[in-house]
């Protein structure tokens, strides 16, 4: 209890500390060692939930829904724009951004020559699985499941279980799951 209680704590100060880069309802919970590194827009819905030692850097916009619950460990990369859905919980490890390193070959050295951006979007009531890393221009729909360990390159349909390198439908959803 006394944890969950520092958790609350711990956003309101970190709201503080971000006034004018957050649009918020209710309260929400922030886990120890999370690092949020707002040079652009974050808004969330109703009592989201970020575990411990996540990394968010948002210097494009962030947007989650309500009851969202983001598991330990999260890298959230947001240059252009992430939109989260409602109810979704994303287990440990899971990487999401919505860009790409830009390299050019110039006089026989290979130099970063800025991002390639594309907004990512996440449906309502999906579960994303440990470790799956979520590339740029990606839209889940509703009612999904990305399998642990899944590199999502491409868009998922909604109603699905999808999984694997690169990440594929495996099968619709149905009633007796």
């Amino acid at each position: 209890m006394f944890e969950k209680i520092l958790n609350v704590i711990r956003y309101l100060g970190w709201r503080c500390l971000h006034f004018g880069k957050i649009k918020a309802s209710g309260l929400h919970a922030v886990g120890s060692g999370s690092l949020f590194r707002l040079t652009g827009f974050l808004e969330l819905g109703q009592r989201s939930t970020f575990g411990r030692y996540n990394y968010i850097d948002v210097q494009g916009k962030l947007i989650i829904g309500d009851h969202t619950y983001i598991n330990d460990n999260v890298r959230i990369v947001s240059h252009r724009e992430v939109q989260i859905g409602n109810q979704v919980l994303i287990a440990s490890g899971v990487s999401i951004y919505d860009h790409d390193h830009q390299l050019k070959w110039q006089e026989h050295e290979l130099t970063f020559d800025g991002y390639i951006t594309s907004p990512v979007k996440i449906g309502s009531r999906v579960w994303i699985g440990d470790k799956v890393i979520i590339l740029k221009g990606v839209t889940i729909g509703d009612n999904v499941v990305v399998g642990a360990g899944s590199v999502v390159t491409a868009d998922i349909p909604s109603n699905t279980i999808a999984a694997g390198n690169p990440c594929k439908v495996i099968r619709a959803m149905n009633s007796s799951l």
